[in-house]
């Protein structure tokens, strides 16, 4: 789906929910920042014969030092979202050094694209790593549009994105069979994934792995493990069809809310 599509999606939301007019304004700036980035920024050229080659070894096909050309665009990037940010009021100013972050980042020294290690007082640091991850993500977006075809999704049975290698965001079901897809939000990439077992620690043990479901209907649903305590949402796209899943978080945040009250993570 493009962005012209998702933001009328968005738009169609917006109407609906009147509660959520914010955080839905705040996504839409965000995706029209993005849409214009992508038409301009530089990715280093990945061989095709090296990204299949990482991928049959269950590898991602992207590492942290190959996604920009010119270290100065991201920082420029950067800038221009964290001025959404502020817009927001959502940007505290407690010394965030994005060039820096970005800089250990490209080393492979501050985490995987999901879960980077950003400095900052622990007040802010979900700010500053949402920051983060809007600036990683369009290059990442970018290189999962461009080695997609070179993706055979019946070789890849991580519980890990195949572009970037971090944990998935959600999982969306599919189709009359109930396909499980797992997706990741920094890249806009899917795969399938084998049901009844949790993607972050493997366990297959049905005595410790359980469900919620607080709004009332079967469309937005959590998998719960008590084994590692995580948890991930779950899109059922057979209901009421899909928007696109970085739209189907913002809608679902309250059971984000409800599995954090519950102690997982």
């Amino acid at each position: 789906m493009g962005a012209f599509d998702k933001l009328a999606r968005i738009a169609e939301q917006r109407k609906k929910h009147r509660e959520h007019e914010a955080v839905l304004d705040l996504a839409a700036q965000l995706l029209r920042l993005r849409a214009d980035f992508k038409g301009r920024l530089r990715v280093r050229p990945s061989g095709q014969t090296l990204v299949e080659a990482r991928l049959k070894a269950g590898e991602p096909a992207i590492r942290p030092g190959e996604l920009w050309v010119d270290p100065k665009e991201p920082v420029e990037y950067g800038r221009r979202v964290a001025d959404v940010f502020a817009k927001f009021g959502l940007l505290p100013d407690n010394g965030f050094d994005l060039p820096r972050q970005l800089e250990e980042f490209e080393r492979g020294a501050a985490g995987t694209a999901e879960s980077p290690d950003v400095p900052g007082t622990e007040a802010s640091t979900d700010v500053h790593r949402l920051l983060f991850l809007q600036v990683l993500k369009p290059y990442y977006e970018t290189c999962g549009e461009m080695h997609r075809s070179h993706f055979n999704e019946t070789e890849w049975v991580q519980p890990r994105c195949w572009v970037c290698g971090g944990p998935p965001h959600l999982s969306v079901v599919r189709g009359e069979e109930g396909r499980r897809y797992l997706y990741c939000n920094v890249c806009d990439t899917e795969w399938r994934f084998i049901g009844l077992v949790c993607p972050f620690c493997g366990n297959e043990d049905q005595g410790s792995l359980s469900g919620l479901v607080t709004d009332g209907s079967n469309r937005y649903t959590v998998d719960l493990c008590h084994a590692c305590r995580h948890y991930i949402k779950v899109i059922d796209a057979r209901t009421d069809g899909e928007m696109f899943p970085e739209l189907e978080d913002i809608m679902s945040y309250h059971l984000d809310i409800a599995a954090r009250n519950e102690g997982f993570e």
